[in-house]
């Protein structure tokens, strides 16, 4: 079924016509493309401002109500507990359901959420408040994606899926030295009551400037490219999730999540505990591996479109980039748990949190030569739904090695080199058999429904 309020595909039987120009569209619609980009990116912003001002509180936090590392693990792993049930559900719905309403009433869950635990915090407070986020947070990029895809043609996704992307790590860059501040001057309270804020203040701009795309007929999005369509009666989301690229961008994914639920619910405790910075120091600290993440997330924006336009294959651009990222995550990891101590601690920690966010956007750009239109939202749905997995269970595997080997260097070494491991293993599964141009026409040559192959 072709996305709602876009112009009817082209029928299969239609002479091939050339893919749509790099550009979203002329003229008001290009510009509200590109506004629709900016407020999804600020969409992004918010969203891991939400789930970094746990890790940032987490120190006055614990002491004030008496937690252990395990206690607060749990807490930390909450939120992801039914988000990957959630991104799932938000996936099929979202291939369904005008994205627009959708993103609104996620912004204002969010908010609702958050003021729980301001008002009256507790071990109960703080689970149910998690587990509410998390449902509430688990379709955004699922959702966020699919909305942008609605707006730019497949050769002109790669720059606005990198700004998408870049707002999860900018809203960590953006937010930690603000709310570590906050925290220092006003109390952790302070800190969950700001970002309930801010989520309220982008609902109100997305209900003004959001209008258009499939929920509207004032304005028509960019269809997607012929080639985008043409093979969508014979492919279902069975045959696109379990083709080697799905599976191996998933996996390299599993291990970029791991490590950062790490940096968002352990890094700012190990840099108080480990490096004997304070709580503000800490959040401005905890704040440049994200900011890394944004520039290296600027990278494949470039470097992949150059690499094409110069006869790269999508493998090379997308699966090799991503598997180099990987991999350099990884070995920087290894450098954090047992290297030298001082800056070079410091150049660890930022590097190898940093790189791991590349796959991301990377993978999106390879399910968007993979899957056709019809199939985005639910594809991509549970492609988060799988990778956050390690959202759940990164935290109480983190707090569980901490209770066995103490809050020390030591204890966090044992924490990295898991990460390091997985990120490596992401590096190979990824670099071995991602191929989304040959698993693409690998689904556009399976029979149609109800036909047989050749030579039967």
């Amino acid at each position: 079924m072709a996305d709602r309020g876009s112009p009817l595909p082209t029928p299969v039987s239609a002479p091939a016509e050339p893919s749509l120009p790099d550009t979203p569209a002329a003229g008001p619609t290009r510009r509200k493309a590109w506004l629709i980009a900016f407020l999804l990116f600020a969409f992004m912003v918010v969203n891991f401002a939400d789930k970094a001002v746990l890790g940032l509180a987490a120190k006055p936090l614990t002491k004030e109500l008496g937690l252990s590392a395990s206690e607060y693990g749990m807490i930390a792993g909450a939120f992801f507990l039914l988000f990957n049930v959630a991104a799932v559900a938000g996936g099929f719905l979202a291939d369904r359901v005008p994205g627009r309403w959708f993103l609104l009433l996620m912004a204002l869950t969010w908010s609702l959420a958050q003021l729980p635990i301001a008002a009256a915090a507790g071990f109960g407070v703080l689970l149910v408040s998690r587990l509410v986020l998390g449902v509430a947070e688990g379709p955004s990029v699922a959702v966020a994606t699919h909305t942008l895809y609605q707006w730019f043609p497949a050769d002109s996704r790669t720059r606005p899926t990198a700004l998408l992307t870049a707002g999860a790590p900018l809203g960590v860059v953006a937010a930690a030295p603000l709310l570590g501040a906050l925290i220092a001057a006003q109390g952790w309270r302070s800190a969950f009551l700001a970002v309930a804020a801010a989520g309220v203040v982008w609902a109100a701009l997305w209900y003004v400037f959001g209008r258009g795309g499939s929920d509207s007929k004032s304005e028509v999005p960019c269809p997607p490219s012929v080639t985008e369509e043409s093979t969508s009666p014979r492919v279902g989301y069975r045959q696109v999730m379990m083709s080697r690229t799905f599976v191996a961008n998933t996996v390299v994914a599993f291990a970029g999540y791991w490590s950062g639920a790490l940096l968002l619910a352990f890094v700012p405790s190990y840099i108080e505990d480990v490096l004997g910075h304070d709580t503000a120091a800490a959040g401005r600290l905890v704040a440049l591996p994200w900011a890394l993440s944004a520039l290296s997330l600027l990278v494949p924006a470039f470097l992949v479109p150059w690499m094409i336009r110069r006869g790269a294959t999508a493998r090379v651009a997308n699966s090799g980039v991503a598997a180099a990222a990987a991999a350099l995550s990884g070995l920087c990891l290894i450098g954090l748990a047992y290297g030298p101590a001082g800056p070079a601690r410091i150049a660890f920690l930022a590097v190898g949190f940093s790189v791991a966010m590349v796959v991301f956007p990377l993978a999106l750009t390879s399910f968007g030569t993979l899957a056709p239109a019809r199939l985005r939202g639910g594809v991509i749905g549970v492609y988060t739904g799988v990778y956050s997995l390690a959202g759940v269970v990164s935290p109480v595997v983190a707090g569980w090695l901490l209770d066995a080997g103490g809050h020390g260097a030591a204890g966090y070494a044992t924490v990295f080199l898991v990460a390091a491991v997985l990120q490596l293993g992401g590096a190979a599964a990824v670099g071995c058999f991602g191929h989304p141009e040959r698993d693409a026409a690998r689904l556009a040559a399976l029979p149609a429904p109800g036909t047989r192959p050749e030579g039967r």
